[in-house]
């Protein structure tokens, strides 16, 4: 499964689930590069169960690329699919992960230039379309092989599309 495939499988997991869903997107930059993914890794997990203890989450659906452009170290790009029921304001989200993340002294996350989120309703096909489009520009190839060969270029939550009643 590539990059884009995780992304829709993720979202349309999630909008299977909840008639209504955040999108966060942020830019995690470190300090120095490393040659695992250890330090996001461990991060993800622990803001994961902070998000499920703060807002009530039965589920928190989640894609990050790893990417190394020019700079010395590598960055971390990361969408969270959230219950929008639960959490409808991403400014909380943001707060929460830039707490979390600059108590590891790595540097302030970031947001992208254009939208760091979406406020997205199961069946809106246009918006939930366009969410995609901007979130492909995760897939792009350029600056995700400038990694040791046996580090991941991505990793995401593995949530399963609701079934429906039998």
């Amino acid at each position: 499964m590539g990059i884009l495939d995780k992304i829709v499988s993720q979202l349309s997991a999630m909008l299977s689930h909840h008639y209504k869903v955040l999108i966060c997107i942020e830019i995690f930059p470190v300090t120095e590069f490393s040659e695992d993914n250890k330090l996001f890794s461990r991060f993800i997990e622990k803001f994961k169960k902070r998000l499920r203890t703060r807002f009530g989450l039965s589920r928190v659906g989640y894609v990050w690329v790893r990417e190394h452009g020019k700079s010395e170290a590598q960055h971390y790009h990361l969408v969270l699919f959230l219950d929008g029921n639960k959490v409808n304001l991403h400014h909380n989200i943001f707060k929460i992960a830039e707490e979390m993340w600059t108590a590891r002294n790595q540097p302030r996350p970031a947001f992208p230039s254009s939208r760091s989120y979406y406020n997205l309703i199961r069946g809106q096909c246009a918006f939930v379309d366009g969410a995609i489009y901007h979130l492909s520009y995760m897939a792009k190839v350029h600056t995700k092989e400038n990694k040791p060969l046996t580090t991941n270029r991505y990793g995401g939550s593995t949530i399963e599309a609701w079934p429906g009643p039998n």
